[in-house]
């Protein structure tokens, strides 16, 4: 139905800095309170300190913002309200590829036992 209204697809986005990827967009929280907001490279940045439903309107419609403290924190917002990050810098791999060459290492296991005949 949102379609019909003119709305886009919802955007989501954790409180802090958050970007939508309209150029001159208005953004307006859900009362309709203009929330300052910068534009620049073919997106508008506002500052969401709260989780909420803003709303972003363009030249070709409006499209919903939510704002949604489940998603984590946003380390750009930090910095914007010059404080430390919260977040602790992450190393080594992505978690699915821990998994991937774990089910890979049972899948040859798997495959060597069979060949072996071994049966538990």
């Amino acid at each position: 139905l949102a379609s019909f209204r003119g709305e886009g697809a919802p955007v989501a986005a954790a409180p802090g800095l958050v970007e939508v990827p309209w150029a001159n967009a208005t953004i307006a929280d859900a009362a309709g309170t203009p929330v300052p907001a910068t534009t620049g490279l073919g997106v508008t940045r506002f500052v969401a300190p709260a989780p909420g439903v803003y709303l972003a309107t363009t030249a070709a419609g409006r499209t919903p913002v939510v704002v949604n403290a489940t998603l984590g924190l946003n380390p750009d917002a930090a910095d914007a309200a010059g404080e430390a990050s919260a977040l602790p810098a992450t190393g080594g791999a992505p978690w699915w590829t821990v998994l991937a060459l774990l089910a890979l290492a049972l899948a040859a296991l798997e495959w060597w036992t069979w060949q072996r005949r071994i049966t538990v």
